[in-house]
């Protein structure tokens, strides 16, 4: 697992649009990417080609002076000859590592609830925490790092413009 670079760039493209049924995971990549939004990209590595991708983008949780900046992760993609091997998920235990020793306050996601809690991921509705799109309720999740933190903030979780063009 290493930091993207320039010239990973269409690798990382083609693994999301043959990781997903539609262009959207792609596009929201060059969205990030393009507006300065992704503050954290990791690709995966195989023989020398890129297999996989994770990456964590800005979000907000709670108003004014309690507001409380993290990270949005979204998306992870691998190659469908290489899934099932582990690489997404040895991609996103690294990231959250490096988020956790950077001080990041929390993960939030949407996504498959039994695939996301064996990182520490939990309902964000238990942090008092929620995303625009209700009715996806039980795949948003929240992983605190500073439960401090994240307890004295609570609402809705602002996601970077990129996302709205999103179907959820």
């Amino acid at each position: 697992m290493r930091a993207e670079i320039p010239a990973d760039g269409p690798a990382i493209r083609a693994i999301h649009l043959l990781a997903f049924p539609t262009s959207q995971e792609a596009d929201l990549v060059e969205s990030l990417r393009g507006n300065g939004a992704a503050t954290l990209s990791l690709v995966a590595e195989y023989q020398g080609a890129v297999v996989g991708h994770v990456m964590f983008s800005p979000v907000q949780i709670g108003d004014g002076p309690a507001a409380v900046d993290g990270l949005a992760l979204a998306p992870v993609g691998v190659l469908p000859h290489r899934q099932n091997q582990g690489i997404g998920s040895q991609l996103i235990r690294d990231a959250l590592q490096k988020l956790e020793a950077g001080k990041c306050p929390f993960v939030v996601v949407l996504g498959d609830p039994a695939f996301y809690s064996r990182f520490g991921f939990r309902p964000a509705r238990e942090f008092g925490v929620h995303c625009k799109w209700d009715a996806m309720e039980d795949a948003f999740m929240l992983l605190p790092f500073d439960k401090d933190r994240v307890s004295a903030a609570s609402g809705l979780a602002r996601y970077r413009g990129e996302f709205d063009s999103l179907a959820c």
